[in-house]
């Protein structure tokens, strides 16, 4: 994702990794995906142009994505206040909310220190790209040496009840496992480990509290409930994984406002601590552009993706038919099965009015939220149907690939958004 800075389109981040489709699991399974993301865009990040919010969506891998509906909440809300949307790759327990959290000041840790012994206090203080890194890859992709960062919070969460609503906030990225490579390491007997977090106990054991799960792809901010879980006197807590991730930020905020992903249709708060005006698509454009350059701005990971810049790279060429380009407005405002279906080098250039919004109170602050709901394919020879982009996914199929008793909706309607919109046809006999 891209945003209109005021100067040039900036990366924000990537979406709908846990949309994956046709992954296998270690058992021989499919992993189920998860259609939707919200994702925060700064402040500073989008900047009206011409009137109008403008983000593009880029596929700068060999990737398809089917994309369903984006929706953009302009969120207004108190100086002293974050907003971030409940969001995280879930490993247990119910998917993330998308729930907008209203929270108040940072409580951070006394001091912070990694799986060696080395205080990384300063480096989880700030969100800046340095991150704590120092553990040993394993010999499979996104497999890493047992590692964790232990969290003194000292006396800093006394003061909060059992009942007093806190949420544990990590800034991060991970470098993703392939399904091979956890099939793989499961035949090995190495069972990948998702974040687990753990306190402390007088008995100076650990005691385990819940699996965090983790931040979905390139750097972003995940969101953990942690009522009734880290009060007391004193409190210290692990994280601990064996996957490739790499923690920028940690730190534990009180939930001041909790608006729920289900609320009325205009999302509006209704309490003073946030004020939600949504903005449905204005236009939306598909155009082949090429891959983006990929590049680290100043040495560090992950790489990210430069707007301005494109890359000789050949990938698959895959078989089936994309949506063509041009105007594709239309299939980005309804949740309704009709995609925008494009690959490798492709581009939606989407924009939002942004005109005819409330006026902002003296000192507050206007961020925003973008609702993503689709899928997405690889190419990998662990992907059932890799490089294939039939059959369609669709919000009622109960598994990917689904059965012969289900089918993509054969309607009228669905028919003609096939015949219309879906003609760009890729054959599969060369490299692209």
């Amino acid at each position: 994702l891209f945003a209109w800075n005021g100067q040039r389109f900036e990366m924000v981040s990537d979406f709908l990794g846990a949309g994956s489709v046709g992954e296998m699991t270690a058992d021989g399974g499919s992993r189920p995906p998860r259609p939707e993301e919200s994702l925060k865009i700064e402040a500073a990040q989008l900047v009206p142009r011409s009137g109008r919010y403008v983000l593009k969506v880029s596929e700068p891998m060999d990737e398809v994505t089917y994309l369903d509906k984006l929706r953009l909440l302009v969120v207004d809300h108190p100086p002293d206040t974050r907003v971030y949307p409940d969001e995280r790759f879930a490993t247990a327990g119910s998917p993330a909310s998308q729930d907008l959290l209203a929270l108040g000041p940072e409580i951070f840790p006394v001091r912070a220190r990694d799986h060696h012994g080395r205080d990384v206090t300063a480096a989880l203080r700030s969100w800046d790209r340095d991150t704590v890194h120092d553990f040993a890859r394993r010999a499979w992709l996104g497999f890493a040496e047992d590692h964790w960062v232990e969290l003194d919070f000292g006396d800093r969460l006394a003061r909060f009840g059992p009942q007093e609503r806190l949420c544990l906030c990590l800034a991060g990225w991970t470098d993703y496992a392939w399904p091979e490579t956890i099939w793989a390491a499961a035949q090995a007997g190495v069972p990948q480990q998702p974040p687990r977090l753990e306190r402390l106990g007088p008995d100076g054991q650990w005691q385990p509290l819940l699996e965090t799960g983790f931040p979905a792809g390139l750097p972003r901010m995940m969101t953990v409930d942690v009522t009734g879980k880290v009060g007391g006197p004193t409190c210290v807590l692990r994280l601990r994984t064996n996957m490739t991730i790499f923690w920028d930020q940690v730190f534990v905020a009180p939930i001041r406002e909790r608006l729920p992903h289900n609320s009325p249709e205009d999302e509006r708060s209704r309490t003073g601590a946030l004020r939600v005006t949504p903005r449905e698509v204005s236009a939306a454009n598909l155009a082949v552009r090429g891959l983006l350059h990929e590049y680290s701005p100043d040495g560090r990971q992950p790489t990210i993706y430069a707007d301005d810049r494109l890359d000789p790279v050949p990938v698959s060429r895959w078989a089936g038919r994309l949506t063509r380009c041009g105007d594709v407005t239309e299939l980005l405002r309804d949740v309704d099965d009709r995609f925008v279906i494009f690959g490798p080098g492709d581009e939606v250039t989407v924009s939002f009015d942004a005109g005819n919004l409330p006026a902002l109170p003296s000192g507050w602050k206007r961020d925003f939220v973008l609702r993503t709901r689709g899928y997405c394919k690889d190419s990998g020879p662990f992907t059932a149907t890799g490089g294939v982009i039939e059959p369609l996914p669709f919000r009622g199929m109960h598994r990917y690939p689904y059965g012969p008793e289900e089918q993509f909706p054969n309607d009228a309607v669905h028919e003609e958004y096939r015949r219309q919109f879906n003609t760009r046809f890729l054959s599969p006999a060369k490299p692209n």
